[in-house]
Parts: structure tokens; sequence; C-alpha cells
């Protein structure tokens, strides 16, 4: 295995740099434009790359300025694109002297425009957004969104207690913070070797609160079978398990083999005996007539930002519409395999009314055996009026979450 010369520090420093690059990429390009002489289209995409690079430590980095055009020009060299160096050194140079010199949108006179470039977001996002929920909000979305994704832990109860986690944790230096549901705290200082330690133990996962939501919404009997029919990589299907493990049967399983595996992983590293592992399409999966029903939807992903700045530059609006009538398609499947009287939870990790509001509205009109019970067991602000979970990165500081609970009538 080729080793890595680079030390933590300076992993964790290129990773701050790739990631803070690709987050920024519209507000980068939008200095590259105005800075550059020429044509930009005549610019080579690694040229623009690597200025997209170097203006990141400049503007958003503590790198010596001087350093970063140095670093930026030999890197230029290196890729042998050597009639580029003046213009990258002059253009570098030029933005450290003149810092406020760059003129973006006018807010007042176009507000998609100024937010698109300002706060590096799709255009096609940020008008979608200021028409739903208003200028102000819109903006403190995307803030947010450009905001370091903090960590999350999930303690395994079936392992160690809360409090003794929180003591051993104490001891090697790292602090925890309540998040308001119990069993999920924020981790403080994060110390990512220590953590591993612990978690490669089975102690604990590391699972957005968001993502816990949907779980607290099953109420579950002793006796009751689960069936999570988009499972992998597990951490839903485990959540569950390490509050009912000996109580019910959870069947847990994804269309992919690959994904299955991770499944599996996941239940072998948390040492869970009563979840079984399949791989099976939603449509075809092994049971009929069971208590519970979750359907964790795939879909846009634009409500993790913060962990995966890259969604933004790859969703199209084409892809949401592709992918409603997935969701509609998925959830007339789980709902197949609910008993009278049982429970569908429906959840996402996006923030868009097509893939959620929207989807539930088709459901329940094409479903009268089923009516929407409004969710119970969640802290009270991220309940909305009409009984939906709806989280948002600036309203609650974590990612953004989508989850409904439907009760099929006897």
């Amino acid at each position: 295995m080729k080793q890595n010369p680079l030390s933590g520090q300076d992993n964790a420093f290129l990773n701050e740099i790739v990631r803070g690059t690709i987050r920024w990429k519209n507000r980068l390009d939008w200095i590259v434009k105005q800075r550059f002489k020429g044509k930009s289209a005549d610019m080579p995409l690694t040229v623009r790359w690597i200025l997209w690079l170097g203006i990141y430590q400049v503007l958003f980095t503590h790198t010596p300025p001087f350093a970063a055009v140095n670093e930026s020009v030999n890197l230029v060299k290196q890729k042998k694109y050597m009639r580029w160096t003046g213009v990258v050194n002059g253009l570098l140079r030029n933005l450290i002297r003149h810092p406020d010199a760059v003129r973006y949108p006018n807010p007042d006179k176009d507000p998609v425009a100024y937010l698109s470039i300002t706060q590096s977001h799709p255009e096609w996002l940020v008008k979608k957004w200021i028409k739903e929920l208003g200028y102000q909000e819109t903006q403190q979305l995307c803030q947010a969104n450009n905001q370091p994704a903090g960590v999350t832990l999930r303690v395994n109860p079936r392992i160690i207690s809360e409090k003794a986690l929180i003591e051993r944790l104490h001891q090697k230096g790292i602090q925890l913070k309540s998040t308001g549901l119990s069993g999920y705290y924020h981790v403080i200082d994060n110390q990512p070797k220590v953590l591993n330690k612990f978690l490669h133990a089975g102690m604990l996962s590391i699972q957005d609160m968001s993502a816990g939501l949907p779980v607290r919404l099953i109420d579950v009997v002793p006796g009751d079978v689960i069936l999570d029919v988009c499972g992998a990589p597990g951490g839903k299907s485990a959540a569950l398990a390490e509050r009912w493990d000996e109580q019910c049967q959870i069947v847990s399983g994804d269309i992919s083999p690959g994904r299955s595996k991770l499944i599996e992983s996941t239940l072998k590293r948390l040492n869970l005996q009563h979840v079984y592992p399949v791989t099976a399409a939603a449509q075809q999966f092994p049971a009929l007539n069971v208590d519970t029903v979750l359907l964790d939807a795939p879909c846009s992903g634009l409500g993790v930002l913060q962990r995966k700045a890259d969604i933004r530059w790859q969703r199209k609006p084409t892809d949401i519409y592709d992918l409603s009538l997935l969701q509609k398609d998925l959830i007339n499947a789980a709902a197949s395999h609910v008993k009278p009287g049982g429970q569908l939870v429906y959840s996402t990790c996006t923030v868009l009314r097509e893939e959620n509001e929207d989807i539930v509205h088709a459901f329940l009109t094409n479903h009268p055996e089923f009516t929407l019970k409004p969710a119970t067991n969640i802290p009270d602000d991220c309940i909305t009026q009409a009984g939906f979970v709806r989280t948002w990165p600036h309203k609650h500081a974590i990612d953004g979450s989508f989850a409904a609970k439907f009760i099929r009538k006897e």
C-alpha cells in the first residue's frame, strides 16, 4: 500500500483547501473572470483550478499570501502551462494588493445572482429558495451551508452507557455537548484518531442528529417486524437495533450487493444480533404485512451541503424531477408491505418540497388507506404545523432533513 507522505496537520490543511475551493467555486470563478484581462474561455480548466485554489488560500485561510502565490505559480509550471505563469502570478498579486476591488452583482437589482455568486450556490437553487423562503432566509441558509460541518456521535448502549462514554472521552480530552435528542452528542474539540478507536470498538457511530429523527418516529411493540427498505449503509437500522435489538426483528436491505455489505459491516462493528441484511429492491422485499416499514429514500442530498459541498454543483433541476418519480415509486412499494394498523415512515436528507411535502401529498391522495400521523418523540422545533419532521442547517445547526409518518387503517 502506498504511504501518505503528509502529516496529519498537512492532510487536514489539504482537505480544507480542496473542500473549501469546491464550496466557494462560484465566487472564486467570478473573481477570476473579473481579474483576467483575456477571454475567460481561453483559460485551460487546470489553470482555472489552480487559480481557484490560490484565491481560496488568499481569501479564506491563514496562508501567507505570497506563499499562496508562489505555490500556485509552481503548480502551473509543474502542469507545464508555462505561458500562464505570468497570468497566475499577476492575478493573485493584484488580488492581494486590492482585495476590495472585486465587484459583485447588485443585491437589489439581481438578488439571485448576488447570492449565487457571493454565497457560491447554483442560480437555479437560489432562485427556488428565494421563491419559497424569501431573500433573507435564503441568505441564512446559504451561509449555513458554507460553514464546516460539525461532528455528531450516537452512543451504542449495547456496548457502553452514555455516562460511561462521556467520561471516557472526557479523559481523552474530548468534550461532548447534548443535541437535545437522547443518545446524540455534538463533539467539541474533535480528535479523529482518538474518536476512531471508540468507533472501531463499536461504542459509537458518527451520525448527524437529523438522521436519528425518523427512527424516533417509530413506535415499537415487542415482537414487531421492521423493514428498512433502503437501508445502506445501515445507520438507521443500527439506531433502531440499538434501542430494540432483542424485542423486534429488523430486515435491512438495499438493491446493490455492494451497499448491502455496508449494512453487514455496520452491524458487525456494533455487535448487533437481530438485524438481517438482504439484497433486494424495495418493490421485491421478502416480507409482507409487517408492522413497520422505514423508507429513507434516495434524494438530491441538498440538506447536507455542509458535508458534501460538491453536490450543489452536481445536481440539476431535471434531477429533482427524476428523483421525485423514483421516490413516488419507492413509497408506493414500501406501503405495499405494511399490514393494517402498521406504520410507514418516509424520510430524506433534502430540503426541497418536491422530494418531501409534495411526495407526501401525492401519496395520501393515491392511498386513502393511509393517514398521516403527526410527529411525536421529536424536539418541538423540528416539527412543522402539519406534523412533519423538518430540519434546516440555518435554524437547527444540523443537516437539512424531512420525515413523515403514516398509519395504515385497520
